[in-house]
């Protein structure tokens, strides 16, 4: 059994990663996995949620639309953190990533305190 929409993820953190080393933003982690985001992200981290389905389409269609979190510290100098955010937004957008929205928020890492984000949302990316 396959498991398309995790292939799929896979390559978008992939395609992000290019364009954040293209955006001399190599220090930015790009991954699937929320576990990576370290205490306070200073450096910042793009990680890549499941996405969300619908299965209203022709029969066995799945549509999926991904999220991405842009995140990063330090949790107690927001003015700080959302200068790294904005800086890797623009990346995504320079590098012509698919963007569709986005969303301030929050992100409570496995340890430490809620870290600053933006979720966003891509357009269909297939």
């Amino acid at each position: 059994m396959t498991a398309p929409r995790i292939e799929r993820a896979q390559r978008l953190v992939s395609e992000l990663r290019d364009v954040l080393d293209a955006a001399d933003l190599s220090d930015v982690i790009a991954t699937l996995d929320a576990a990576e985001v370290p205490s306070g992200a200073r450096h910042g981290i793009v990680v890549v949620a499941a996405p969300k389905l619908s299965f209203d389409g022709p029969f066995s269609m799945v549509g999926a639309v991904y999220e991405v979190h842009v995140i990063a510290g330090p949790s107690d100098n927001y003015l700080a953190a959302w200068e790294r955010i904005d800086t890797i937004i623009q990346a995504l957008v320079e590098g012509h990533v698919n963007l569709s929205s986005g969303e301030p928020g929050g992100y409570e890492p496995m340890r430490g305190d809620t870290i600053p984000a933006y979720t966003l949302e891509l357009n269909d990316l297939d």
